[in-house]
């Protein structure tokens, strides 16, 4: 019978020099995705609580990370790399695209001296594969539970006042000191987003060489709001486009440090909630039906 062979085309091998283009114009393609998401987000407060939304549920990717992914998958929220993927049995959808970030790479320079550099590489959220959106852990997010969490996990000194060095505030961190001063007979919703604040700054603090409280105020606002977003909490009140405004002239870089200054507090702060709380529920005693 007649038989018509299929035609096999095959596609040019790339030499080291094209590699090397390629992934040289991947790079800056998305470092320049980053600078205009920068820039849009610090021109419209709108935009900004979008970003600060996003990343308290991103909080293990960099500021950097999470406006790429932002950028190209704004509903993204579980993602891996198609290797990953194939581990847990899932496979990529067709037709999927891959979503760009940016992954460290260590290595030594001519001089011996250690450098790190970034590669692009591609993952994919759980909603681009067959797999099943995996539901987060269980606990008790109410504000007294929440603040029960971070006072227990703190290694600053505490202290109950009745009055603070700052207004309308139920928490103060003294650097000089090492504590955290808490008002006395203050409102549990109110003590869960100024402790937020607080702790965000004694983090900060931790990790700068000169530390400015007025400096680091608007990333430690930054944080308090996105814990807030996490654990569903009321944070209408938390003014952060007047946070953000304290960043208004500022370049690029800079913002970008700031916003990862109030990322990395918001990972520790989380962290060491989630350390309390499981252990809190470790305790708890079990039900008949669970000892079965």
């Amino acid at each position: 019978m007649p038989y018509t062979p299929k035609q096999i085309s095959f596609r040019k091998r790339e030499s080291k020099e094209e590699f090397a283009a390629r992934k040289k114009a991947e790079k800056e393609q998305a470092y320049e995705i980053i600078d205009n998401s920068i820039t849009d987000i610090m021109q419209d407060d709108e935009h900004f609580k979008e970003y600060l939304h996003f990343q308290s549920h991103m909080e293990r990717y960099t500021v950097s990370n999470t406006l790429l992914i932002m950028a190209q998958c704004p509903d993204a929220t579980q993602l891996k790399s198609a290797n990953s993927w194939g581990e847990l049995d899932a496979s990529i959808n067709k037709g999927e695209k891959g979503i760009k970030i940016l992954e460290p790479h260590d290595y030594i320079d001519e001089n011996g001296e250690q450098r790190t550099s970034y590669n692009v590489k591609y993952v994919f959220d759980v909603s681009q594969t067959n797999a099943e959106p995996q539901p987060a852990k269980s606990f008790d997010h109410s504000p007294k539970a929440l603040v029960k969490a971070m006072l227990n996990a703190t290694a600053l000194n505490k202290s109950a006042v009745d009055e603070l060095p700052i207004n309308n505030s139920t928490a103060y961190f003294d650097d000089k000191s090492k504590t955290l001063m808490i008002k006395r007979r203050s409102e549990t919703l109110a003590m869960f987003k100024d402790i937020a604040r607080e702790l965000s700054l004694a983090e900060i603090a931790n990790n700068s060489d000169k530390y400015n409280r007025t400096e680091c105020i608007p990333s430690a606002v930054c944080a308090s709001y996105m814990l807030c977003e996490k654990y569903g909490i009321d944070n209408s009140d938390i003014n952060v486009a007047s946070a953000k405004t304290m960043w208004n002239g500022k370049e690029n870089k800079d913002i970008r440090t700031m916003l990862t200054m109030a990322n990395d507090s918001v990972y520790s702060v989380s962290k060491d909630i989630y350390v309390e709380m499981n252990k809190a529920k470790n305790k708890e005693p079990k039900t008949q039906e669970q000892t079965r």
